[in-house]
């Protein structure tokens, strides 16, 4: 990607990228209002300051190298169970957005998406829309059922067909069953793949789920 080529009414020039609509705020310029300047370092990379490589200005106005955002976009989560944190700003975890990541940044919202609708179907069913966690003032969770969802059933991505199969989940009790989700019409794969260790199988009609349940 290259810079933008133009330069601010000081003469100095601009870091954002080539063909931007709006060119990015100055980095050089003493402006209060401004976070960052151009000798700040780059907050994902640590290795290079901002005016090294072309910066993009996420929707909350903290600013990074665009490759450095778009390499961990592209990376996406760590390990197998399917998180998020990869597409939030590094420094206050707003979500990225910006016209320029909308490539990359598109199937990972449609992801999200995904993810939240079954997490919040899931947590339906098991008649889990008022408890504590949800309602009860002054918790991490309050009043934001989507994210108390998220983080309780955990999703996992098929290694083979690359669709969203699995759902794990470690009860907030001191059983030690774990229960492994998977949707109906499995891709065979998945399922040859954990079924030796899991003693019994039942089917869920309700909202077409299968619940694998080990006793440890």
């Amino acid at each position: 990607m290259e810079f933008c080529g133009k330069s601010c009414m000081h003469g100095h020039p601009c870091r954002g990228l080539k063909d931007e609509n709006a060119c990015l705020p100055c980095l050089s310029c003493n402006d209060a209002n401004q976070k960052h300047t151009a000798n700040d370092m780059c907050m994902i990379c640590y290795t290079e300051p901002l005016h090294s490589s072309p910066c993009i200005k996420l929707e909350c106005d903290h600013i990074f190298h665009y490759d450095c955002v778009r390499q961990i976009l592209e990376k996406r989560w760590i390990g197998p169970r399917i998180t998020f944190g990869f597409s939030r700003c590094p420094i206050c975890k707003t979500r990225v957005s910006h016209p320029s990541l909308e490539e990359v940044l598109q199937p990972i919202n449609s992801l999200f998406e995904d993810v939240k609708i079954k997490s919040l179907t899931r947590l339906q069913y098991e008649g889990l829309f008022n408890c504590d966690a949800i309602n009860k003032p002054g918790g991490i969770f309050y009043q934001d059922p989507a994210r108390y969802a998220m983080e309780r059933y955990a999703y996992y991505e098929c290694s083979k067909c690359g669709k969203i199969q699995m759902i794990l989940r470690v009860p907030h009790s001191k059983q030690r069953s774990l229960y492994i989700l998977k949707f109906v019409g499995i891709d065979a794969f998945c399922y040859e793949n954990c079924s030796t260790k899991y003693r019994s199988l039942s089917h869920i009609n309700a909202i077409g789920y299968y619940n694998l349940i080990i006793d440890s």
